[in-house]
């Protein structure tokens, strides 16, 4: 078989307007996609999850709560914590 060759074409300029910064270590809030950068609204590691999931914007994660009908990370499954009560 041949060589495999697999091309990501970011379409995205935030790269471009902030060249210091690696894709490594962009923020992303799991539930919207949205980057630390691209917002005011702090991200919140609320579970035991890691990674790329670790984190969320706390409004993200209540109506997530509340669209599911529970507290519960259906990934790690830990029931969410936050440093304040929302």
């Amino acid at each position: 078989m041949g060589e495999v060759r697999l091309f990501i074409d970011f379409d995205d300029d935030q790269y471009l307007l902030y060249p210091s910064i690696s894709s490594a270590e962009i923020i992303f809030c799991r539930i919207c996609h949205e980057a630390e950068f691209e917002s005011s609204k702090t991200m919140e590691s609320p579970c035991s999850c890691s990674g790329t999931v670790k984190f969320a914007h706390r409004d993200c994660i209540q109506r997530w709560c509340d669209e599911k009908g529970n507290t519960t990370c259906e990934i790690c499954l830990q029931v969410w914590f936050s440093s304040s009560v929302w």
